[in-house]
Formats: structure tokens, C-alpha cells, sequence
């Protein structure tokens, strides 16, 4: 099922994130993609993934807490989420945060499709994240601290081709 193999994309993007395994995240990366962070920053794919490639941006945890909903249709999917991440930005301290996602993932096109622009590059011929939203969720049974506050990272993967 398409939406089982969308959900394995997701955790599968997650996982490379927080290994800096930055030549498979790239992979399932549309060109075009964008992540809005829980502090409303928007960062390009090659911000975003220089960061991490780079160290500046440091994933010590980030992996979804709840169900992975995945709405789809044609050739669109949106994947919602709750994740747990841990992170330290900038050198900072790391910091712990939930935040909802909203990522949506669209099919990529052969060469000389849609107006023959060629799409971004693609996981296995899947959907793949183009665009990300987050937003910041309070943490249980723990206090927030300032630099979970404050340090502006990425919450959400982006919208893809594949």
C-alpha cells in the first residue's frame, strides 16, 4: 500500500536527518523544497541540508510520537504527524520539543513531463516531500527550557518528489 510505503519514506528521512546521512536525505529532497520551523524561519533544501551536513544543524532525536496520518490524492499526499526531537542549533545547548508536521509529498514526473521541466530527484519512483510545516507542542510532563524556546530549528521534513 502506497500509504505504508509513504509512512517508511518519512521515518526512513528521519532517521538519515538525525545520522547526517545527507546524500539519502537528499535523494527523497525535492529541489524546491522548503521547511517552515516551529519559530516560522523558512529555509531552502540547501540551507536546510548544509546545516546538517555541517554540524550547525544537530538532530540528536527526532522521530514521530504518534500515528503517521497520510492523505492522499493523485499524485499529492500530505503526511501528519506528532514527533519527539531533540536538537542543538548554532552550537546552542540541545533542546527537546514535540511538534505536529504537515508534509506533503508529491509524485515526481518522467523527463520531459509537466511542461518538460525535469523534477527533482526522487526515492524509488514514490511520493517524496516538497514542503514542511510545524508546530511547536508543548512537552509533557516537563517544563519547556529556554533554549527549546528559543533555538529555532527545523521541526518538519518538506514536501518531496518521487
Amino acid at each position: 500500500m502506497e500509504a505504508d510505503k509513504l509512512r517508511r519514506i518519512e521515518r526512513d528521512r528521519l532517521t538519515w536527518l538525525v545520522d547526517r546521512r545527507v546524500a539519502e536525505a537528499d535523494a527523497v529532497h525535492a529541489d524546491d523544497f522548503v521547511i517552515v520551523t516551529p519559530s516560522g524561519l523558512s529555509w531552502t533544501k540547501a540551507e536546510y541540508l548544509g546545516g546538517i551536513e555541517s554540524g550547525e544543524i544537530d538532530y540528536r532525536r527526532f522521530e514521530p510520537i504518534s500515528e503517521i496520518d497520510v492523505m492522499l490524492d493523485g499524485d499529492v499526499a500530505v503526511l501528519r504527524y506528532r514527533s519527539a526531537i531533540e536538537i542543538s542549533v548554532g552550537g546552542r545547548e540541545p533542546g527537546d520539543l514535540e511538534a505536529w508536521h504537515l508534509d506533503c509529498y508529491r509524485r515526481s514526473r518522467p523527463a520531459g513531463s509537466s511542461a518538460g521541466r525535469r523534477p527533482p530527484r526522487s526515492h524509488k519512483g514514490a511520493l517524496a516531500p516538497t514542503s514542511t510545516a510545524s508546530r511547536r507542542a508543548p512537552i509533557r510532563d516537563k517544563p519547556p527550557t529556554s533554549a527549546a524556546d528559543d533555538h529555532r530549528s527545523p521541526s518538519a521534513g518538506g514536501c518531496a518528489d518521487a
